[in-house]
C-alpha cells in the first residue's frame, strides 16, 4: 500500500522538479497550468482508438494515482477534449512531436505541454508507461522501493496527498544511458510470486526493463520459471517488460539423468572417465550431443513464447571436459564461444528478435583467444565476482579491480566480441551475508564510467528478504541507469527528507559514514586486511552512527514511520558492529597465547551467538536473509 503525506505547498515549483530530474530537458511558458483544483479536474486521459495493452495500463495507472493524490477522477476517452492528456506514441506524432530513436533510444520518452494539453509518450510501449510514472514524479510521487510487506502500512513508496495540483509547462525528454536495465532473481531464496509481482510493479516505476528468472537454477529444482510463469507473465507483459530466462546449467537442456545411460559419449570427461556430474560440461566436441542440446533448447523456446532473452550459461563452478577432443577446441572461453555462436545462429533464424545472453565469468572471464563471438543476437554480461567494493572498478589501489577493468576493456575493443556488453554489477551480493554494504556514490561513479566506455547494460541481484538493507543501492542503480551523472546527494536527501522527516539530517550523516566504513570494516571478499588500529577507528565510526540513530529517534518523536524505519537501520548497524567485533577478536586471539582457551574464546563465541539471534529474531524485517540455512555463520 502506498503511503500518503500532506505537502506544505499545494504545488511543486519548477526548481524542485529540475533538481529531481537533472537529465531532463525543460522548457516553460509564462504561468502555470492548473491540473487539479479542489479535487476536480477538467482533464481527460486520451488513448488512441486501438491502444496497446501497455498503453491502456499506463492510462489506468495515471487515473489511479491522480485519484489517490487528489480525489479527482480523470475519464479515459478516445475523443480529445480541450484539456487532454494524450497517451502513447501515435498520439504524440499526431501532435507533431518527433519520436525518433536518435532522440529517445530504445525506451526514452517525452512529456510535453501542447497548449492546454499534455503529451505523455514513449517510443516503445513501456516508454509510455515510464513517462506516466515520470509525470507522477513531477507531482511528488517517489518509488523508493517495492511495496513489500516489511515496509508496513507506509509501503516503500511515497504518494503525496493534495487537493490541487498546479504545474509549470513541461518539456521533458529522457533517453536512458543503459539499454538493458535488469533485476536478477538468481538464487531466489526469499522470492515468492506475491513479492515478485510487487518487484515487477516497482521495476516499471523506476524504468528497469528486464526481469531475469532462472529456468531451473543450476538444475536444483528450487527456483524454476515454469512454476511462476503463469502468474508473472501477465504482470510483465502489461508493462511491456522484457522476460529473460535461463541462468546457470547446461544440464537443463541435456540432463545426465535422461541421456547418460544411453549416450555416455555425449558427456564430458573428468578424472579419465565420462562423468554424469552436472557440473562437468557436456562433450561439446560431439556433434550428436550438440544437436540434441540445441534441439532441446528450440523445443523449450517453442513452448515458452514469452521469452525475449535466453540465458545460456555453463553450470556455476563448471569443469570443462579435459579429453583430447575437447581440449583440441581450445580454452573454456573458446569452447563457450563456439557453443554460443552455434546456438545463437540457429535461434536467430527461427526467432530473429530473440537475444541469447551469456556471462564472462570464471574460466571464461577473458575473451576467447581463437574464436570470435560474432552472432549479432548475442549479449554478454561481465561478472567481476571477486572485486573489491572499497574502490571503484578502475582503481589501481585494488589490483583485482584493475585486472577486471583491463579484461572488460578487452571485451569492448571489438576484436573477439561483436555484440552488446552488460555489467553484472554485484552491487548487492549473496557473499555479503546481508551486511550493510551500501555504496550509492561508488555505484553512480562506476555507472558513469561504464557508460563512458561503452557498456550497454546493468544488472543486479534482487533478493527480496534483505531489500531494505540495500534499498539505496537498488534505487541509485535504477536512477543512474537512466542518467549516470545523477546527483546522488540529491537522491539521498530527497529520500531521507521524505521518509525520515525531522530526522533526515542524522540519517543522511549515518549513510555517509556507513558508506565509507562498512566496505573496509566488514569481512567481505575483496576487502583489504585491516590493522588493529584501523579496526578501532571503524568501531569508533560505528559508535558515531549509533549516536546519530539515537538522535534521529529523538528528533522524530511522534513520527511513527520514521521510528519504524530507524529501527531497521539499527538492525543493520548492530550486525555490522558484531561483524567487526568478531574480526577484531579473531585477530586479537591470533596474536596472543591462549592460557585458558575456553574463557579466551568466550567473547568470540558470544558474538557469534548474538549474531545468530539477531538474524533469527528479525528475519521478517527486510534486513537479513538466511541463504541455504547458514547465514550469517562462516
Amino acid at each position: 500500500m502506498d503511503h500518503f503525506k500532506k505537502r506544505n505547498s499545494p504545488f511543486l515549483t519548477l526548481a524542485v522538479i529540475c533538481s529531481l530530474i537533472p537529465f531532463a530537458a525543460y522548457g516553460s511558458s509564462p504561468g502555470s497550468w492548473n491540473f487539479v483544483e479542489n479535487g476536480h479536474s477538467r482533464y481527460s486521459i486520451v488513448l488512441s482508438s486501438h491502444p496497446s495493452e501497455v498503453e491502456r495500463f499506463a492510462a489506468d495507472e495515471l487515473q489511479k494515482y491522480i485519484r489517490q493524490i487528489s480525489g479527482a477522477v480523470l475519464p479515459i476517452v478516445v475523443v480529445p477534449t480541450s484539456h487532454s492528456i494524450f497517451i502513447g506514441e501515435s498520439l504524440a506524432k499526431t501532435n507533431g512531436i518527433p519520436m525518433g530513436s536518435n532522440v529517445l533510444g530504445l525506451d526514452g520518452y517525452v512529456i510535453k505541454s501542447v497548449g492546454d494539453s499534455l503529451v505523455v509518450a514513449g517510443r516503445e510501449e513501456r516508454g509510455t508507461l515510464y513517462a506516466v510514472y515520470s509525470f507522477l514524479e513531477q507531482i511528488g510521487c517517489r518509488w523508493y522501493a517495492p511495496n513489500f510487506e516489511f515496509y508496513g502500512k507506509w509501503g516503500g513508496q511515497y504518494v503525496p496527498k493534495m487537493s490541487s495540483i498546479t504545474l509549470p509547462a513541461l518539456n521533458i525528454i529522457r533517453k536512458p544511458d543503459y539499454k538493458y536495465r535488469k533485476e536478477y532473481v538468481e538464487e531466489g531464496w526469499t522470492h515468492t510470486v506475491a513479492a515478485d509481482k510487487k518487484l515487477i510493479s516497482w521495476m516499471a516505476k523506476v524504468g528497469m526493463n528486464t526481469l531475469v528468472y532462472p529456468l531451473n537454477y543450476d538444475g536444483e529444482n528450487r527456483v524454476v520459471w515454469d512454476r511462476v510463469r503463469r502468474s508473472l507473465i501477465p504482470e510483465l507483459q502489461k508493462r511491456g517488460l522484457l522476460i529473460e530466462v535461463g541462468g546457470h546449467g547446461y544440464q537443463n537442456f541435456l540432463p545426465p539423468a535422461e541421456y547418460f545411460a544411453k549416450h555416455p559419449d555425449w558427456f564430458g570427461t573428468w578424472d579419465g572417465k565420462r562423468s554424469e556430474d552436472a557440473n562437468v560440461v557436456f562433450n561439446t566436441a560431439n556433434r550428436a550431443a550438440m544437436k540434441q542440446f540445441t534441439d532441446n533448447i528450440l523445443s523449450y523456446l517453442k513452448s515458452h513464447p514469452e521469452i525475449d532473452v535466453l540465458d545460456l550459461w555453463p553450470p556455476d563452478g563448471a569443469r570443462w571436459s579435459n579429453d583430447s577432443a575437447n581440449l583440441a577446441l581450445g580454452s573454456p572461453s573458446d569452447r563457450q564461444a563456439l557453443l554460443l555462436n552455434h546456438v545463437a545462429g540457429v535461434i536467430r533464424k527461427l526467432y530473429p528478435k530473440m537475444k541469447v545472453e551469456s556471462i564472462a565469468y570464471s574460466y571464461y572471464l577473458k575473451p576467447p583467444g581463437r574464436v570470435i563471438i560474432d552472432q549479432p543476437n548475442i549479449l554478454m554480461d561481465f561478472c567481476p565476482i571477486s572485486r573489491s567494493f572499497a574502490y571503484p572498478i578502475w582503481d589501481t589501489a585494488s589490483a583485482e579491480n584493475a585486472r577486471y577493468d583491463r579484461i572488460l576493456k578487452s571485451w569492448l575493443d571489438g576484436k573477439a566480441f561483436k555484440g552488446e556488453m552488460g555489467f553484472y554489477s554485484y552491487y548487492t551480493k549473496y557473499a555479503w551475508r546481508s551486511l550493510p554494504v551500501v555504496v550509492p556514490h561508488l555505484i553512480q561513479r562506476e555507472m558513469a564510467y561504464l557508460h563512458s566506455i561503452g557498456v550497454d547494460g546493468i544488472g543486479c541481484f534482487s533478493e527480496l528478504g534483505n531489500w531494505f538493507t540495500y534499498q539505496l543501492n537498488h534505487y541509485v542503480i535504477a536512477e543512474a541507469s537512466w542518467n549516470s551523472a545523477v546527483n546522488v546527494d540529491s537522491l539521498i536527501n530527497d529520500y531521507t527528507t521524505t521518509d525520515f522527516g525531522p530526522a533526515a539530517k542524522f540519517v543522511t550523516r549515518y549513510f555517509k559514514i556507513m558508506e565509507r566504513t562498512v566496505p573496509l570494516a566488514s569481512r567481505i571478499q575483496g576487502t583489504p586486511p585491516a590493522t588493529f588500529a584501523e579496526m578501532q577507528k571503524y568501531m569508533h565510526d560505528f559508535e558515531t552512527c549509533e549516536e546519530l540513530l539515537k538522535r534521529a529517534l529523538s528528533a522524530s518523536s511522534g513520527n511513527e514511520e520514521a521510528g519504524f524505519l530507524i529501527h531497521k537501520l539499527e538492525l543493520c548497524l548492530q550486525y555490522a558492529t558484531l561483524d567487526l567485533q568478531i574480526r577484531e577478536e579473531g585477530i586479537s586471539l591470533a596474536n596472543r597465547n591462549l592460557n585458558d582457551p575456553f574463557n579466551d574464546i568466550k567473547r568470540l563465541v558470544n558474538d557469534y551467538k548474538a549474531m545468530s539471534k539477531l538474524f533469527d529474531d528479525n528475519l521478517s524485517e527486510g534486513v537479513f536473509i538466511r541463504r541455504n540455512g547458514y547465514y550469517p555463520e562462516w
